[in-house]
């Protein structure tokens, strides 16, 4: 597979609008629950969740942490059960947005064979698996409350420089790209 040009493909995505700058009112006040990729590229974690907590202005954070991220979703069905209890567990303590984190470059992916378009790809599945699968609807329904879902990409590039952008996943280009990648895969 050939290497990815990190900072062309982040150009390029926020060019057609699918990346979007982080704006602090996409997260609630009250903290995220963050469903970030936990491969340990770069041992990086904690320097990432920093730099989301500076782009946000949030402090209040509840990670939902395994290698692959939501990645794994799709592959696994059998983790929503485990999804479904972290997730009810941060409601309960009072999270009310949920934020996928996909990242690159990804250790997972990439030991999964899966290029930067087919990350893109397992994303949108995933998020749009929380939306309908976990609680049944655009956000996540839980007991009367609902649970705003937000998708964030982190690129970490080799000179230690870091961006977050928010993935706009109902962004017309970005889901027509991502249909004619790999029609077949998306259950929207």
């Amino acid at each position: 597979m050939p290497k990815l040009d990190l900072r062309a493909y982040v150009q390029q995505r926020k060019k057609e609008g699918v990346f979007e700058k982080i704006d602090p009112k996409d997260f609630d006040t009250s903290g995220f629950i963050l469903f970030p990729c936990s491969d340990g590229y770069r041992g990086r974690f904690f320097e990432a969740t920093d730099h989301l907590r500076k782009l946000t202005g949030i402090n209040k954070i509840q990670p939902v942490v395994w290698a692959g991220g939501l990645l794994e979703i799709a592959r696994y069905p059998s983790s929503l059960d485990l999804l479904r209890r972290n997730i009810d567990i941060a409601i309960e303590n009072g999270f009310d947005t949920a934020l996928c984190h996909p990242h690159g470059p990804c250790k997972f992916a990439r030991d999964h064979d899966m290029d930067i378009h087919e990350v893109e790809l397992h994303t949108l599945n995933a998020v749009n698996i929380l939306r309908k699968h976990v609680y049944g609807g655009k956000d996540l329904q839980h007991t009367g409350k609902t649970v705003r879902v937000v998708t964030a990409f982190h690129a970490d590039y080799e000179d230690d420089v870091m961006e977050t952008y928010k993935v706009n996943v109902d962004h017309p280009l970005f889901a027509s790209k991502l249909r004619s990648y790999a029609p077949d895969l998306i259950k929207v």
